[in-house]
């Protein structure tokens, strides 16, 4: 093979390559960013965490059961799902790029969080 050729094909490879690197770290950025602690707008106490790991601390539970959310995923589609420390499926929030979201949808962007009507703002 030509050095020419040998070159072009490096040159292509690395190409591509780059482009996988940066679209599948394009939706782990959006995932992630809802990681952190969270505070209600106006104040400074921190009432919403969400951990790296899939933890979660904040005021949601069923009332009917009394049972606390204690994990979070973000699923592919950006739907937010909160679970009991069992799995159990207790809330889904489906993600819309409105700053007034309905019951049942959330606005993420920047530092900016709402959730079921309540406007956080991330702690740094």
């Amino acid at each position: 093979m030509k050095k020419s050729t040998k070159f072009l094909l490096a040159s292509l490879v690395s190409i591509l390559f780059l482009l996988l690197l940066t679209g599948c770290s394009s939706g782990k950025n959006s995932a992630t960013s809802i990681v952190g602690n969270w505070a209600e707008k106006g104040s400074t106490n921190v009432s919403v965490r969400f951990y790296e790991d899939g933890e979660f601390d904040g005021p949601y539970s069923l009332s009917a059961s009394q049972v606390s959310a204690s994990k979070y995923s973000v699923m592919s589609d950006g739907t937010l799902k909160l679970q009991s420390f069992f799995g159990e499926t207790l809330m889904t929030f489906e993600k819309v790029n409105s700053k007034e979201p309905n019951s049942r949808e959330y606005y993420l962007k920047g530092d900016t969080l709402i959730i079921d009507g309540t406007e956080y703002v991330k702690v740094k």
